[in-house]
Parts: C-alpha cells; structure tokens; sequence
C-alpha cells in the first residue's frame, strides 16, 4: 500500500492551515481593536457618530478581512471574487428565506404568549432603537463572509457538519469575548463565567441552524446575513421580562429540529460541501455526502 498522500488528504492540509490563519487573523484584529475599550477607557455606544460605536464596528471586520486576506493569499483575485460571490447567491427555496428571516422572532413572540399573563402591566414588550438596527447591514457584512463564507465549508469538510456547527459555534461566541468585559455592551454582564457560558450555547444552537441554511441554499452567504441580522434585530427588539424568559428552552428545541436537515453524515471527513472548491475541484451537494437526508429540490 502506498503512503503517497491522497487528494483528499492535501486539502485537509490545506483547509487547516487556512483555518489557522484566518482564526489569527480575524480573533488578532478584532481583540486588538476592542481592547481599546479598555486599555483607553472608551464609553461604549451604538449611537451613530460616537467613538465607542466606532471602535466597536471597526473591531467587526476581523472576519472579513481575515478572510479576504487568507484567500487572496492562497487563491489569488478570482478566489476573493468568488468567496464575495457567496453573498449573490439567492436562487434557492423560498422556504429557507422564511426560516432565516423569521426563526428567532418567532421564537421570541412564542416566548412572550406563553407567558402573557405574567407580563408586569405597562412592560414594553417592543422597542425599535434605530441605530442597533441600520448597523445590522455592517455586522453581517463584516462577520459573515468569514464564518459562513470562509470558515463554515472548511470546518464542515474536516469535521462534518454536525462537527462543523459545534466548533464554529463555540468559536464564533469566543471572538466576542472581550465585549464581556465592556460596560454597556450587549454582551456585558454582572457574572462574566455564567454569560459567557449562556452565550456560548446560544450561539452554538444558531449556528446549527445556520449551517442548514447554508447547505440548504447551495453554500449562499446571503440566508446567514438574514438569519443574522433577524436574529440580532430581534434581540433588540421584542424585550422578554428575565422572570418569564425561556428562549435558552427554545433555542436548544430549535437546534435540535434543525439537526433532522443536517446532511449525513453528521460527523467525519470528506463529506460533500457546498461551494467548496480546491485545486480546481468543487464539491457540490450532488456528491456523496448529501444522499442521505431529507429531499433538498426546493433549493
């Protein structure tokens, strides 16, 4: 038997050094950029114009430019071009535009009926603070086209997909980590170890149902920017009483449907990914690894 190694063990080589580099480059820029919050004693803010809304949406860009940057190295103009192509692709079932549009709001509203009578009278269930919600478009333009667009299909070749959304998940909650040790941000808390462990399983449970979204639309960028900014929009939004918030309950019943759409197998290499091309061979959901599963005709 020859040692010789195979094609499909040069692009594991390959999709890990990648991934290395990116995660350095997107967790080296970011953390940089925000531990200005601290080391200058910056107020953070999400009003347009202030120096904390600044830093704070400067220190985003860690995934875009760490995959951009990552792929022009490695694959050169077209592979940038292509990897930003992920965010044209909208030809997919109109299912999945209501699945990433309207999930967690959703989750949010059913939150609030189970509970209505438990509402202090007067309790404002829904606010609309407008700068939080025209910063969406930078958010997941920022973030996006990182971990979906870049991340998403490496992970996904190397670890499966169920293994893909664990990882990502946990990484994706661990870039935000020095927001936690800022007052006044979204992620501040009294007790950093309980919120960020929360918040690690929230969005571990997201991404699950982001990586659906993203094998169900042929590899789109587009359906994680929707399902990430609703998800962010809504957080803002419809206000849930600590007293009578279950979404952590939801959330994880949420994830736990999704995994019904996971292409099989859930764990392993070598599966097929959406849009994932090497060395001039794209791998597309006609392969092997999607031929298990719930029918896909609706893309």
């Amino acid at each position: 038997m020859s040692d010789t190694p195979g094609p499909s063990d040069s692009l594991a080589r390959s999709s890990r050094r990648e991934l290395a580099a990116y995660f350095l480059l997107a967790f080296g820029f970011t953390w940089l950029v925000h531990a200005s919050f601290v080391l200058f004693d910056i107020r953070f803010s999400l009003a347009f114009g202030e120096p904390g809304m600044l830093v704070y949406k400067l220190g985003l860009l860690g995934p875009l430019l760490g995959s951009v940057a990552v792929t022009g190295w490695t694959r050169g103009w077209q592979g940038v071009r292509e990897l930003l192509g992920k965010a044209l692709r909208w030809r997919f079932g109109w299912r999945w535009y209501l699945v990433a549009v309207g999930t967690v709001p959703c989750l949010y509203v059913l939150n609030l009926l189970l509970f209505h009578g438990s509402i202090p009278h007067g309790y404002a269930c829904f606010v609309f603070p407008l700068a939080p919600i025209l910063g969406q478009a930078w958010v997941v333009m920022a973030e996006e086209f990182g971990w979906r667009g870049f991340a998403l299909p490496r992970l996904q070749y190397l670890f499966g997909p169920v293994g893909a959304a664990l990882l990502l998940g946990v990484i994706w909650a661990s870039w935000h980590l020095p927001m936690f040790f800022v007052p006044g941000s979204p992620q501040h808390g009294s007790n950093v170890l309980a919120d960020f462990t929360s918040y690690v399983y929230g969005m571990t449970c997201f991404t699950v149902v982001m990586v659906v979204l993203y094998n169900r639309s042929g590899g789109s960028v587009l359906v994680g920017m929707l399902f990430h900014a609703s998800l962010n929009i809504a957080a803002y939004v419809i206000r849930i009483p600590a007293s009578i918030d279950i979404t952590n309950a939801l959330v994880g019943a949420m994830a736990l449907m999704a995994l019904w759409w996971m292409p099989r197998p859930w764990f392993g290499r070598g599966g097929a990914v959406p849009g994932f091309a090497s060395g001039g061979k794209r791998l597309s959901s006609s392969s092997r690894g999607f031929r298990h599963g719930p029918p896909t005709g609706d893309r």
